[in-house]
């Protein structure tokens, strides 16, 4: 199964250069290149050399028909279940869409399989891995897990130990051109792995430069060259860009708004802490304590802090494209995912965006530190 999901990953792909620069203007997302174009040479004979895009090291093997059911918590495309590009409500490339279908016929036919990503919720997938799985009728082959539930899985022994079934050449633990593994070694092997691409584990924050620039404020990536992006100049950023707008008494824009978990992990990380990161708690160090001062004088003192929304995750995750906050907690595929649905409507985000690494706090060691978050892929155990 991890051989037939590295092909799904791999096989058809373009030659790509995924990008993101700090310092430029990066609304516009990921751009993909196109697929190489053959080189002729006048009076050339000799067949072209084989690249590596056109090698196929997997061989084929027959799963008789067998269905391969990978559970996530969105609607995927394509799968076995579709025939066409445009199956995709949201397709933007038929280029790119026709690809990916035509990968899934030729995974079909190699392997004698079909391939079903089931939606089960975000919930659900949980209820999914705890539940079936324990109970020796796995409901999917592959789960993809958050870490916050995929960990616990591992764990809890719900989950294949990669080293014991994966193949010899496979990518995932030679090249990693496809695949990469999520170090696991205090459970004593590999479990999780994901796909190559955009870095979405990396959380960083954003920042509308848009609003910044109207404010005169200088650049945050400019303080975080000169190591003058202190926690104290994060404060009085996120006290800056709190206002009212419309002037009808009530703040519309706060400083800073995002997803609060993503904040103290970034907060935590860059002011040299943690909370349960070995066998003594850290709940009570001065370290800990450091960052919910903060927290507290953002959130309760200088109300500069856009009030958490329990009732709707996605408010808080995406107040920053709706022009709500100035800075947030910022995941590379909420910003393309944004970027892209405004191309879709023919326009594109009506300000520029960047992004920052944390503030170093007053605890920090000054190494920069990104919070791990994503998503990994697990296959249940047998």
């Amino acid at each position: 199964m991890l051989t037939m999901l590295i092909v799904f990953a791999s096989c058809g792909k373009p030659e790509s250069k995924n990008t993101a620069s700090i310092g430029t203007n990066t609304k516009t997302g990921v751009t993909d290149n196109g697929s190489k174009e053959p080189v002729s040479t006048e009076n050339e004979t000799k067949p072209a050399e084989q690249t590596a895009e056109d090698e196929d090291p997997y061989p084929a093997f027959d799963f008789g028909g067998r269905t391969i059911k990978v559970g996530i918590w969105w609607d995927y495309y394509y799968t076995s279940a579709h025939t066409k590009i445009t199956d995709d409500p949201g397709m933007s490339n038929a280029e790119t869409a026709q690809m990916k279908l035509d990968n899934v016929r030729k995974i079909e036919k190699k392997y004698n399989c079909r391939i079903e990503y089931v939606n089960l919720g975000w919930n659900g997938i949980i209820e999914s891995i705890n539940t079936s799985i324990a109970a020796g009728s796995p409901e999917c082959d592959i789960y993809l897990t958050d870490l916050q539930f995929g960990i616990p899985a591992v764990a809890n022994g719900l989950a294949q130990r990669l080293e014991d079934i994966v193949p010899e050449y496979s990518d995932l633990f030679g090249k990693q051109v496809v695949l990469k593994p999520l170090e696991t070694k205090e459970l004593g092997g590999t479990y999780l792995f994901a796909e190559q691409g955009i870095p979405m584990s990396g959380i960083y924050l954003g920042y509308n430069w848009t609003m910044m620039e109207e404010l005169g404020l200088e650049d945050p990536q400019e303080l975080y060259k000169k190591g003058q992006w202190t926690w104290e100049k994060f404060r009085e950023y996120a006290i800056a860009g709190t206002r009212d707008t419309n002037n009808d008494g009530t703040i519309d824009v706060y400083g800073f708004g995002g997803v609060f978990p993503d904040l103290v992990n970034g907060l935590m990380m860059n002011n040299n802490g943690s909370i349960a990161a070995g066998k003594q708690e850290g709940l009570s160090s001065k370290e800990t304590v450091e960052v919910f001062e903060l927290i507290n004088q953002m959130y309760n003192i200088d109300k500069s802090a856009r009030p958490w929304n329990a009732e709707d995750w996605n408010d808080n995750l995406l107040a920053w494209s709706d022009g709500k906050v100035m800075m947030w907690t910022a995941q590379a595929w909420a910003l393309k995912q944004e970027a892209d649905a405004a191309l879709q409507e023919g326009s594109e985000l009506p300000f520029e965006y960047r992004i920052v690494p944390y503030p170093f706090g007053p605890s920090s060691d000054k190494k920069v530190y990104s919070p791990v978050s994503g998503n990994w892929y697990m296959i249940r155990w047998a």
